[in-house]
């Protein structure tokens, strides 16, 4: 069975590709990139609600109890999946050249990728609101999350100036946040698919509709004689 997801492809590839490893050590890793990609496939093509470790175990062809030498529970599993999305986003607004080049990247994966955007967020609500051994794995996710809205501020803050807007940074966080979620479920109904037709006109659509916000709340201009 081939896995090809954007986790797969991530963070935990790259490591596996750079890090100075032993043998042991790599194959550990390598080990642990197939169950997260494995795993990130299964959520995404059947749900949570369908998602076990036996059908991870079967799909892999591991013995069951391989999977709890990696993650101590099936939450351990999926809180990992959530926290190594928002390190990818965090990586692409870290690694961009500028700030307008940060946010698009970072939006249109979330856009991209929308149902992973839905079920992921899905599931932190499920599993926060159900499973209090996982203490220290949500620990992780919001360090992880609060560094990329540190990032996100900053950045927005730059994009605003640059647009020579007078949005506040909290008004276009608020907008951007608004508009990824919504059409992460507008893109995931199937119900709604029936009168918008194919996807990706509209996932460019939204897309700019997120840069264009600060564009629409432009300063404005000084004349001459307001200078005085």
């Amino acid at each position: 069975m081939h896995f090809a997801t954007e986790t797969g492809e991530g963070l935990e590839a790259r490591a596996l590709k750079s890090a100075p490893l032993s043998s042991r050590d790599r194959r550990k890793a390598r080990r642990l990139f197939q169950i997260t990609a494995a795993a990130e496939q299964l959520v995404l093509d059947g749900g949570v609600f369908d998602f076990r470790m036996d059908t991870l175990a079967e799909a892999l062809g591991l013995a069951k109890g391989t999977l709890y030498r990696y993650f101590k529970s099936k939450d351990a599993l999926l809180m990992h999946l959530i926290t190594l999305r928002e390190e990818e986003l965090l990586l692409m607004l870290s690694n961009a050249p500028d700030a307008e080049t940060a946010l698009r990247s970072c939006y249109e994966a979330q856009i991209k990728d929308f149902a992973k955007t839905l079920v992921y967020q899905q599931i932190e609500e499920q599993i926060a609101a159900s499973d209090r051994s996982v203490i220290s794995e949500f620990k992780r996710l919001y360090e992880v999350r609060r560094a990329r809205a540190r990032k996100l501020i900053e950045l927005c803050g730059d994009y605003i100036t640059q647009c020579e807007s007078e949005m506040s940074v909290r008004d276009f966080l608020g907008g951007s946040f608004a508009l990824v979620h919504g059409s992460a479920t507008l893109l995931n109904s199937s119900f709604y698919q029936r009168y918008m037709g194919e996807r990706e006109s509209l996932k460019r659509a939204l897309l700019e509709q997120i840069m264009a916000l600060p564009r629409g709340s432009k300063a404005p201009l000084v004349s001459g004689s307001d200078q005085l």
